[in-house]
C-alpha cells in the first residue's frame, strides 16, 4: 500500500504546479517518452543497413540481422513503451522506475548493436533475456499490488510476448546447433518471432483501444475485479 501511495503522490506532483520536464514525465510512469523515440531512431538504423550495403559502405549482408533489429529493436521499443504505461494503469499498480525505463532502452540498442554487427546468437540472447525481465517487472506488479484483472484481449497481447520467447529459444538453437531442431520447428519459431510477437498484440490492444478512440461502448469494458 505504500509503494500505491507514493505512486499516488508522485502522480499529483507530476500533475500539479508548472510544466513537468521530460524526465519527470518518464519517472512518472510514461516510459513510453523514452522507449517510442529510441525505437524510431533504431529503425531507421534497421533501414539504412540495406543502402548501406548496396553502396558497399558495409560488408555484412542485412538478411536476417535487418529482420532482427526491426522486431527486436524497433517494434520492441514500442511494444515495451506502450505496455510499461499501460499495464500499470490498468491495474493499478507501482509503475516502471526512470532507471527501469532507461535499463530497458539501453538493452534493446544494445540487442541492436550486436545484430548491426553481425552477431545473432549474442544479440538474440539479450533481447530474450531482456523480454523476460521487461514480463517480470510487470508480472510482479501485477501479483503484489493489483486491483483489478486486464482486459480479456489482453490474452492475445500475452500469446505474443510468448511467440516471442519461443521464436528466439528456437532461433538460437538454430544458430548454435543447425540440425538439433527439425526444420518446421525452426520455421514456426522464426513465423512467431516475426509475426505473431507483432500481430498478437496489436489485435489484443486494438480490440481494447480502438472502441475508446472512437467514443463507442466496447466489449471490453468490465467492472473492477480480483477474478478472471
Amino acid at each position: 500500500m505504500e509503494d500505491k501511495r507514493t505512486f499516488a503522490r508522485g502522480r499529483a506532483r507530476v500533475s500539479s504546479g508548472s510544466r513537468p520536464r521530460y524526465w519527470q514525465l518518464v519517472a512518472a510512469g510514461e516510459p513510453f517518452r523514452l522507449l517510442f523515440p529510441v525505437g524510431a531512431a533504431l529503425g531507421v538504423l534497421g533501414v539504412l543497413m540495406w543502402p548501406l550495403y548496396a553502396w558497399k559502405i558495409t560488408g555484412l549482408y542485412p538478411g536476417q540481422f535487418h529482420a532482427r533489429i526491426m522486431i527486436e529493436g524497433f517494434l520492441t521499443s514500442f511494444i515495451m513503451g506502450f505496455l510499461g504505461t499501460a499495464f500499470p494503469r490498468l491495474l493499478d499498480v507501482p509503475h516502471l522506475t526512470r532507471q527501469e525505463a532507461l535499463g530497458f532502452a539501453c538493452a534493446v540498442t544494445g540487442v541492436v548493436w550486436l545484430q548491426w554487427n553481425g552477431q545473432m546468437f549474442r544479440g538474440d540472447l539479450l533481447f530474450f533475456l531482456t523480454l523476460f525481465a521487461f514480463v517480470l517487472a510487470l508480472g510482479i506488479r501485477g501479483l503484489l499490488f493489483r486491483q483489478d484483472v486486464p482486459p480479456p484481449a489482453f490474452v492475445l497481447v500475452a500469446l505474443g510476448i510468448l511467440s516471442a520467447l519461443f521464436g528466439t529459444i528456437t532461433q538460437m538453437i538454430a544458430t548454435t546447433s543447425p540440425t538439433l531442431l527439425p526444420g518446421e520447428v525452426v520455421t514456426l519459431g522464426r513465423l512467431l518471432l516475426y509475426q505473431g510477437y507483432m500481430l498478437f498484440p496489436i489485435m489484443g490492444v486494438g480490440a481494447f483501444l480502438l472502441s475508446r478512440f472512437f467514443g463507442m461502448s466496447g466489449r471490453q469494458r468490465f467492472p473492477e475485479s480480483m477474478t478472471l
